[in-house]
């Protein structure tokens, strides 16, 4: 069954090809739990980098083709098919997020957004802009606007930060044509596990610089009563204790850091997505004006609209 594109893709489309690509007696045993798919013009935009645009590392074995040696060296195990078809798949999380809300989506993630954040970043948030959408979301937007290669004969740390004052910018420069646009910033998560092949250890801030990019990040934030920030470092924290599960019985999911991430352990899986997801309806929910309503929904929804298997 063909793939359906990751970005700016009809959520009506998606759906239909999923549906026609599960098993007829997966379809029959049970009733979708998802509202009718939005129609007319977008309300929310998402806008950012590869986790935006559903990175899946099974369509790049051209790029990691020792992926699954290298996982298994750092697992110290083998890996299955099945996990490892598992870990190299998702979805974009503006398609969950239209889903499970009925809101009407459009997406406009860029894989290649580190190796020219001001330039890229420009272009996905002028798509964003575009669309006449509300809301305005960047789950991974301002991710290469701390994390990335920075001069070496230079401070690192300043110039973490001087990189996310350029991200700053561009944000206040194209906010000003948008007064009316909310928007919702994911902050920096530690991805100091991932493996080398993905993002290599010279492109990671230290423990102390990512607390100081959070901090002005939300520092900024504040300053400005459009923009708010989504906590995704929270998120992962619970991940990384082993506190988070999506559903209830034996449809639930229980989520560690191998369920919630692929193999180079920076993209998250179907799973992962699904509780990204369902802590941004949640966090745009409890917001004090909240830029778009997101009707309430159980954890399977968030599941099925992601593509978990049960």
């Amino acid at each position: 069954c063909a793939t359906p594109p990751r970005s700016s893709v009809s959520l009506a489309a998606t759906l239909a090809l999923l549906a026609a690509c599960a098993p007829a007696s997966s379809q029959a045993a049970s009733e979708s739990s998802l509202p009718p798919a939005a129609t007319g013009p977008p309300e929310i935009a998402f806008v950012g980098a590869s986790v935006t645009a559903g990175f899946r590392l099974a369509d790049h074995d051209d790029m990691f083709s020792n992926m699954r040696a290298r996982a298994e060296q750092v697992l110290g195990r083998e890996l299955s098919d099945e996990e490892y078809e598992r870990r190299t798949d998702s979805v974009a999380p503006g398609d969950v997020l239209a889903a499970v809300s009925g809101r009407s989506v459009e997406s406009f993630g860029d894989t290649m957004l580190f190796a020219s954040p001001e330039r890229i970043a420009r272009r996905v948030l002028e798509k964003g802009l575009e669309t006449g959408a509300d809301t305005v979301v960047g789950v991974d937007l301002m991710f290469w606007f701390g994390y990335g290669r920075v001069d070496d004969g230079g401070d690192e740390r300043e110039e973490r930060l001087a990189l996310q004052r350029l991200g700053f910018d561009l944000l206040d420069e194209l906010a000003s044509g948008a007064p009316d646009v909310s928007f919702v910033l994911g902050d920096y998560p530690d991805l100091s596990r991932a493996l080398p092949a993905m993002i290599t250890p010279d492109m990671i801030p230290d423990a102390k610089t990512r607390k100081e990019l959070n901090r002005r990040l939300a520092v900024w934030a504040d300053e400005r009563p459009n923009v708010s920030v989504f906590p995704i470092s929270r998120s992962l924290d619970a991940v990384t204790r082993g506190t988070v599960r999506l559903g209830d019985g034996s449809g639930g999911r229980a989520i560690d850091l191998e369920s919630a991430f692929q193999l180079a352990m920076v993209h998250p899986t179907r799973l992962g997505t699904a509780y990204l997801v369902r802590d941004l309806a949640k966090f745009l929910r409890g917001l004090e004006e909240p830029p778009v309503e997101i009707p309430r929904a159980r954890d399977a929804a968030f599941l099925e609209a992601a593509g978990v298997r049960r």
